[in-house]
């Protein structure tokens, strides 16, 4: 989705990319409209449906219980490659200024971007300067470095991708209502990840998905639960009331307020860099 602003300008350009489940959804779309009125041009990436999957490890015609726990080839650095093409294909466009475009994420979309913006030779050497600065939301963290709960049990080390340091600025936001041991939980990433990031600003009462804007018309404030079937997994299942174990509300809850303050800080935080 390619929404370039037409006022004859060279303009700074924001790509947004998905999390791990549906592809581009609710929270890419919301947040696109936003930066376009703030005079960004947009582009939303898709990595899931053109190469047949809705979910991270799950092809279009298979259940959600085959939603897999390990690694694959949708995972950072696939996704990292993606945001390095798209940033290839927009420095051609007579819209954008190839000097000014920025990467956001939210969850394994987040992963994406800790892994775009590692300082590794073979990035670095190859993509180093197509992105200004970034922002990861609520990112799944697994690494070589550390592997939260058990998801990385029997999966080979060259699998795990290295996070961290990062070779330009990144902003990263994190919320306190993951579940506990969860892929996204920043108690169990790395503690260098969050050292290494330009900023780190934790909002401590939102949940994952806090900034899932529904579209015009519908209502707000609604809550949801992941349909992937492993989301709990490291708190130990879900309780009476169908959380997560340890966690006091549904998986996501989508928050106007917050999701209006986390816009603002990352809008004063990319305006920085333009």
């Amino acid at each position: 989705s390619w929404n370039p602003n037409q006022n004859g300008l060279k303009n700074p350009t924001v790509v947004l990319q998905h999390g791990g489940v549906g592809g581009p959804g609710y929270t890419e779309y919301g947040h696109g409209a936003w930066f376009k009125s703030q005079g960004y041009n947009v582009i939303v990436l898709d990595s899931f449906w053109s190469r047949g999957f809705i979910a991270n490890w799950r092809k279009l015609d298979a259940s959600v219980a085959q939603h897999g726990r390990a690694f694959s080839e949708l995972g950072a650095n696939t996704r990292a490659r993606d945001a390095f093409a798209t940033a290839q294909w927009l420095r051609t466009q007579p819209e954008v200024d190839p000097n000014r475009i920025f990467l956001i994420g939210g969850s394994q979309g987040g992963w994406s971007v800790l892994r775009a913006f590692t300082d590794e030779k073979s990035i670095t050497e190859n993509y180093k300067g197509l992105f200004r600065a970034g922002v990861s939301i609520y990112p799944v963290c697994w690494s070589w470095q550390q592997t939260p709960g058990h998801h990385g049990t029997n999966v080979p080390e060259k699998l795990n991708p290295r996070l961290g340091p990062f070779y330009a600025p990144l902003l990263i936001l994190t919320v306190g209502l993951e579940p506990p041991g969860g892929a996204a939980d920043m108690n169990t990433c790395d503690p260098n990840i969050f050292k290494s990031a330009t900023k780190h600003i934790r909002y401590p009462d939102q949940t994952h998905a806090f900034d899932a804007e529904p579209p015009p018309g519908q209502p707000r404030g609604r809550c949801i639960y992941s349909l992937n079937p492993h989301w709990c997994g490291a708190s130990g299942g879900r309780d009476a009331l169908g959380n997560c174990k340890g966690s006091p509300k549904a998986d996501m809850c989508e928050d106007t307020n917050a999701t209006e303050v986390a816009r603002q800080d990352m809008y004063t935080f990319l305006e920085k860099f333009k």
